[in-house]
């Protein structure tokens, strides 16, 4: 094994956890943000001494990974606090009930907006930041520090975070020689994280006319699923709000074409029935088809519970309702519980473009919003109304 993180360094076999900084005892590294706007690791060697602890505690050297356990659909009883949520409430449920006895939760969150950093929430009220599906990669912050810190002194916690992310969060605190006896660990099932510069960028050329103060990737104004993805992403100025729009949908086409992916995500070893959290949660996309009777417009979760831990807070929870599944029913559209989302034949061509031609060259090309595109759909919404 190499003596530190740079011997040998790929960016390929790096997910961005942090867990190499916030482990190294003589501040010898610091994440850094490369041309595509990912964070990755640099070794001052002149304060490194190849102590071997920030190669020890990297996911891409000790996987911490167990196979999918118990299955289900799972969706709020509460249906107006659902709405809030992007899927069927699941993580917000949880959320509560670890704060309502006196725990906190670690999340993804704008702070501040546009900014995706990981956050430490004590409190109901500001979990509604929690909220909502952010197709960025979060800045972890040091999270790691501040959970080691919080369990030490007897708290419990819940992280929520990407598989790679718990991993790494897992070996940092094994190597600290801290239980994880009160820590509670819910990854999610995700397509991979693009670059948050580039949504910084978007967020930036959106506000060039009207200052953008929030984005949420998905709302419920048409429902949830009903055999379709339904995302309706809006941009919010103030009180106002978009929706629906070729612009509002720019940067979530970026998402979805696999250009700007973290090189990572394409060969991503939690892609499948192997993971790093207690809790496994996505979207029950297809639920109707194999459960028509618990199928709900306002969305229904889907979690795998992977150990006893998770099956004791899963009995505690009495504002949800629950079916029990198995793994692959109905979940063809969770194309991440098989396999790694495919790198686009693309990417180089992609990234080539951002480089010359920024936010801007890259929405026009990639995301169909080109002036001649604008025009097309806008004629089309008007031609829908007669």
């Amino acid at each position: 094994m190499a003596n530190n993180i740079f011997e040998n360094f790929k960016k390929v076999d790096c997910c961005g956890c942090s867990a190499c900084e916030t482990i190294c005892g003589k501040n010898a590294i610091t994440l850094q943000y490369d041309d595509q706007g990912f964070l990755y690791p640099n070794v001052d060697t002149h304060k490194c001494v190849n102590c071997g602890l920030c190669t020890k505690v990297c996911p891409s050297f000790d996987k911490k990974i167990t196979k999918l356990d118990l299955c289900y659909a799972v969706k709020r009883t509460e249906i107006e606090k659902m709405k809030s949520s992007s899927s069927g409430g699941f993580a917000a449920a949880l959320s509560e009930f670890v704060v309502s006895n006196g725990g906190v939760v670690y999340g993804v969150a704008y702070e501040p907006f546009p900014h995706v950093a990981t956050i430490r929430v004590d409190n109901i009220k500001d979990l509604e930041k929690l909220k909502g599906s952010k197709y960025v990669q979060t800045d972890p912050s040091k999270s790691f520090h501040d959970v080691l810190i919080d369990l030490k002194s007897g708290q419990f916690v819940a992280y929520f975070g990407t598989s790679c992310h718990i991993n790494g969060l897992l070996n940092y605190l094994q190597l600290k020689k801290v239980s994880i006896d009160s820590l509670l660990t819910i990854d999610l099932i995700c397509h991979g994280v693009p670059s948050p510069r580039l949504f910084e960028e978007y967020i930036s050329w959106l506000s060039k006319k009207k200052k953008v103060t929030g984005f949420d990737f998905r709302t419920k104004v048409n429902g949830w699923g009903g055999g379709s993805i339904n995302f309706y992403p809006t941009i919010y100025y103030g009180a106002n709000q978009e929706c629906n729009t070729l612009k509002s949908w720019g940067y979530t086409k970026l998402f979805f074409s696999n250009n700007c992916l973290r090189p990572f995500c394409y060969n991503c070893p939690y892609a499948g029935k192997g993971r790093s959290g207690d809790f496994s949660i996505a979207d029950y996309w297809d639920v109707e088809k194999v459960f028509p009777d618990f199928y709900s417009k306002q969305g229904v979760s889907l979690v795998f519970v992977n150990n006893i831990k998770a099956q004791h807070f899963f009995s505690k929870l009495n504002n949800i309702e629950v079916k029990q599944s198995k793994y692959g029913l109905g979940m063809e559209r969770q194309a991440n519980l098989i396999k790694p989302s495919s790198i686009s034949p693309r990417y180089d061509e992609f990234w080539i473009d951002y480089k010359n031609g920024g936010i801007v060259c890259v929405l026009k090309k990639y995301a169909q919003l080109s002036f001649v595109a604008q025009i097309k759909h806008k004629l089309k919404k008007v031609l829908k109304r007669k």
